[in-house]
């Protein structure tokens, strides 16, 4: 029987910490959100500007190179 309300508890508190890691997820989201409006924003500011967009891993050779 010990065993039993030890295994409860132990689930109790996955199930806490379960919905403490959904809401920080959910606010990880939001912040990407945020970040991508953002992003998006700056990009159209600069487009308005004249200045165009450039892919910089093609240009670079794909990121591949180490110091």
């Amino acid at each position: 029987m010990k065993n039993y309300v030890e295994k409860t508890q132990q689930v109790e508190k996955l199930k806490e910490i379960k919905a403490v890691l959904e809401l920080e997820v959910e606010k990880l989201n939001a912040k990407l959100a945020a970040a991508d409006v953002s992003l998006n924003v700056e990009r159209d500011l600069l487009k308005a500007q004249g200045i165009k967009e450039r892919d910089l891993k093609s240009e670079l050779g794909s990121g591949s190179w180490r110091p």
